[in-house]
């Protein structure tokens, strides 16, 4: 059964990952797209995340177990989708621009190149800090049953490692592919995952008490020694 589930999530990630790139940059221009080594390398990083996406799978067993939601939780979910819709508009954006020249940077390679770099470094944030989370971990952002305070791993030094994780690959994708309007996309999920953390320390202000304020006296909110 497990390995049954780490196939299907090995293969759904690919799907969507390449699916949304190919539909911004089009299917009739593969020979174009592989034709600058960033973003070949970067269609590699993707199908390893893929790989890492179902040994997670594999190794993690979730809890289900969620308290009921109130509508201070329904917000939080709200503004997952939002992250969830800026991160598809990203990487359906870029891919489309970088083809086209529309908006975009000038060529520059070491640009492109460290937009891979930190793409990679945010897919390896993300995956540390959900093993950190181990069965804890849950896409869907409510109280649970078994809340306990993760202060292991990247939880050690951030208290958000996920959502900087996740603004690290889409800034990313935004410099492989060159793009304004991504760059501008990654601002407004930078502020939408604030708002998200916001909402998160309450509710873990809520649980913990003082054990969260003296966690939140030795840790960085997001980015280490700016915020």
């Amino acid at each position: 059964m497990k390995y049954l589930r780490s196939l299907r999530v090995v293969t759904l990630d690919i799907i969507i990952s390449l699916a949304l790139i190919w539909v911004g940059w089009g299917l009739d221009d593969v020979a174009g797209f592989f034709a600058h080594p960033a973003r070949l390398m970067l269609v590699v990083v993707i199908l390893a995340q893929s790989l890492f996406s179902g040994y997670v799978a594999f190794v993690i067993t979730r809890n289900s177990a969620i308290r009921e939601k109130d509508k201070q939780e329904m917000q939080r979910i709200g503004l997952g989708l939002m992250e969830l819709i800026s991160l598809e508009i990203i990487f359906v954006l870029a891919p489309y621009c970088d083809r086209r020249s529309l908006a975009v940077m000038a060529d520059i390679a070491s640009a492109r190149y460290l937009g891979l770099a930190l793409y990679a470094v945010g897919i390896v944030l993300v995956f540390w800090a959900t093993i950190a989370l181990g069965e804890r971990y849950s896409r869907e952002v409510t109280a649970r049953k078994d809340y306990a305070l993760i202060v292991t791993g990247p939880y050690r030094y951030i208290r958000h490692p996920r959502y900087l994780g996740t603004l690290f690959y889409a800034l990313g994708a935004a410099l492989v592919f060159r793009s304004w309007i991504s760059l501008a996309a990654t601002g407004y999920l930078l502020f939408v995952s604030i708002r998200h953390i916001e909402f998160e320390e309450a509710l873990l202000q809520q649980e913990f008490g003082y054990r969260w304020a003296d966690y939140q006296g030795g840790s960085w909110r997001l980015i280490p020694f700016i915020y």
